[in-house]
């Protein structure tokens, strides 16, 4: 292998390395107290099943019937993304790990060349 391609897979660690950083950011996020409280307990939970308790109230006029029926997509689609960040940064994380395999495998390679 060349040094361009020894270049390619250095630029692709750096690449996958952020969704890893993200992933931290979000697992330490995930153990703040407050974040617990406020995105976890009381939007996840809370929130949610107050909108679904509301959107079958019969007597919610029809505007606000609209508006709480997208609301209720909110949590859904937020938990999802942070689901999507810590299954890219598992991923990214593994990959890693075996592009360093393959350039501990390159240098060697061209060591034993030189010698």
């Amino acid at each position: 292998m060349s040094e361009s391609e020894i270049q390619e897979i250095e630029v692709n660690i750096e690449d996958l390395q952020q969704h890893v950083d993200r992933r931290d950011v979000l697992k330490r996020l995930s153990n703040n107290a407050d974040f617990q409280r406020i995105v976890e307990e009381e939007y996840f939970k809370d929130e949610a099943s107050r909108m679904l308790l509301l959107r079958d109230d019969p007597n919610l006029p029809a505007d606000k019937k609209a508006f709480l029926e997208a609301d209720l997509y909110g949590p859904g689609a937020f938990k999802r993304y942070l689901s999507t960040i810590m299954v890219m940064g598992n991923i990214a994380e593994q990959q890693i790990e075996e592009l360093k395999e393959t350039m501990d495998e390159i240098h060697e390679d061209m060591q034993a060349e030189d010698s």
